[in-house]
């Protein structure tokens, strides 16, 4: 940029100055100074192009380099980070200029990072040093989710994980299992009445989500009927969800000024997305009313119960609703006066309402992704397809009904897991029968992870002292860090052959090879804010590709480059039309 202002300003200036001195003298602008200012302009033009096109490197410790990649004037990389866009470019600049890379949005600075250990610091970094981009504040709290798990931070984001994180630990979920398998059962006797009776196309991207809405439901409200729950396995509940992933996706895009948005034409989103909102927090309002009468029925909230209540207790099962609604018995103890009892309640009712549809928003989505990917993955690799139906086959007829996968299960020891420090091991170890099917939901998580990128930026961002991050990068108050999972996990130095599916990587690899594998499986994140629903996700996930591959052949029903990878709240497929026919 210096470059540019020291070769070419004086160049236009002295152009523009004889340019006038002719104008003065001969009252009109020869031919000669039109076509000398034309060119001096046209050059200083090229000039400031080449430069700000060009990438420049920064030497940072160890050897390691910092590249800023080719960016055009004024928006920066803004087109390369379009949506549709996005995928290709974060491939193609790790591919060519290596982990490290600089790109900026407008004069936002992101700084691009694939390397394992400095992907791993500035994920234990949080949330003391690092934190959610602000950028989507504005989104959560007109959605009213700012009091989730996944948006709060600092001291609301230790007391919400203290009451919701027990309602996924490895006991709860072992309590829905059942539950679970039967709504994988349910699901694929439906596709099978829909799409193998009347030969029609199946299109996965959309048809894993009606099922991932009613595990939520099910782990949210612990119920044994979802008949109860009319909204949250209808139709319109879908669509409302897809409406709000529409609103968060164009904010999150959208890279002007704040103020002009209510003006933007995308701004409709928002106004969708809004009575949206509307439907399911009236919803979720009268389910809390009907499981706080349901609760207090069940004589769940005796001082008896309320005195021995532990939220790491081994002898209870309780879900989300139940965790949370037990927290407010808890506080609201005591003589206090009526108006503060009555404002604890209206906050808790807000936690309530807030984590419900944190987890059906975060949850459902990325595990109905993941699975559409699967699926996908497989159709192209039908010999894959057909170990993963020979284990399936083999597991149902050892345990035919819900009933004998329940006594599985309880007979099966569970190993413990340390989510803090070992959140990416194998969390399943006790579907012991469904290996292949958990190495398959692995490598699709590797190959196709929904959330392919994780972006933070500094907690104080008032601070003027860069944070200087072990190899020498310094990120800056306005900065933002963009964590690249797609690279980490197609980095042949842990995973030979990256970009091949291979689900017997995670069988056949040597102790030393799976171990380095593990290490770099962040697909969960890392540290303390590592996914709490990770256990659930691998269930539900398991669940469904068993019976998919029990009950059905498939094939793709269009050429695999039409599927395209694309970042809408989450990195997901298109489409995935898929042709079942049915096997039995």
């Amino acid at each position: 940029m210096w470059l540019l202002l020291v070769i070419h300003l004086p160049m236009v200036i002295w152009s523009l100055c004889w340019s006038a001195l002719r104008f003065n003298n001969d009252k009109e602008m020869s031919f000669c100074g039109i076509l000398v200012l034309l060119f001096v302009s046209f050059c200083s033009l090229v000039g400031f192009f080449i430069i700000y096109r060009s990438a420049r490197t920064t030497t940072l410790m160890y050897g390691q380099q910092l590249i800023s990649v080719p960016r055009w004037p004024f928006i920066g990389n803004l087109i390369e980070m379009l949506p549709e866009k996005s995928v290709q470019s974060l491939i193609t600049w790790t591919e060519k200029y290596g982990k490290f890379v600089e790109i900026y949005i407008f004069s936002k600075r992101i700084i691009l990072i694939s390397d394992l250990s400095i992907a791993k610091e500035v994920l234990t970094s949080r949330p003391k040093i690092f934190r959610r981009i602000r950028g989507m504040e504005y989104f959560s709290q007109k959605i009213g989710i700012d009091r989730g798990l996944f948006m709060s931070h600092g001291q609301d984001w230790s007391r919400i994980r203290r009451f919701t994180v027990p309602s996924f630990n490895r006991q709860n979920i072992q309590h829905h299992i059942s539950g679970i398998w039967e709504l994988a059962v349910q699901w694929t006797t439906r596709l099978e009445q829909q799409f193998c009776v009347t030969n029609a196309i199946c299109d996965f991207r959309l048809e894993t989500f009606t099922y991932t809405l009613d595990v939520m439901t099910k782990v949210a409200f612990s119920t044994k009927s979802l008949s109860d729950f009319g909204y949250f396995t209808s139709s319109k509940f879908a669509q409302d969800t897809l409406s709000v992933f529409a609103f968060a996706m164009a904010h999150a895009s959208y890279a002007f000024p704040q103020w002009t948005w209510p003006y933007s034409s995308q701004f409709k989103f928002e106004q969708i997305a809004a009575s949206a909102n509307e439907r399911m927090t009236a919803a979720a309002q009268q389910l809390i009313r009907q499981k706080k009468l349901e609760m207090h029925q069940q004589e769940f909230l005796t001082k008896e119960s309320i005195s021995s209540c532990s939220f790491n207790a081994t002898n209870t099962s309780y879900s989300l609703i139940e965790t949370m609604l037990r927290r407010e018995e808890t506080n609201l103890r005591g003589n206090r006066p009526t108006n503060v009892t009555a404002a604890l309640e209206e906050e808790v009712e807000l936690d309530i309402l807030g984590n419900i549809k944190t987890f059906y928003i975060a949850g459902s989505e990325t595990t109905a992704v993941t699975i559409a990917f699967a699926i996908f993955f497989l159709a192209q690799n039908l010999e894959l397809y057909q170990k993963l139906q020979a284990e399936a086959d083999q597991f149902i007829e050892n345990h035919c009904c819900a009933e004998n996968i329940q006594h599985f299960i309880d007979t099966v020891k569970i190993h413990d897991t340390d989510i803090q420090e070992n959140g990416n091991r194998d969390i399943v170890h006790f579907l012991s029968q469904l290996k292949y099917c958990e190495a398959v939901m692995k490598e699709t998580l590797r190959l196709g992870s929904p959330a392919n990128i994780m972006m933070y930026e500094r907690e104080n961002d008032s601070d003027p002292k860069p944070h200087i991050l072990s190899n020498g990068i310094k990120v800056r108050s306005n900065d933002q860090v963009l964590i690249y999972l797609d690279g980490l996990l197609s980095d042949p130095v842990f995973f030979p052959d990256p970009l091949r599916f291979d689900p017997n990587r995670w069988l056949n690899s040597s102790e030393k090879q799976l171990d380095q594998m593990e290490q770099a499986f962040l697909a969960f994140g890392y540290g303390p804010r590592v996914c709490p629903g990770m256990s659930l996700a691998f269930i539900e996930g398991i669940f469904a590709l068993t019976n998919i591959a029990h009950s059905f052949d498939i094939s793709l029903a269009c050429d695999p480059s039409e599927v395209k990878r694309m970042i809408v709240f989450t990195a997901s497929p298109n489409k995935v039309p898929i042709w079942l026919k049915a096997r039995r």
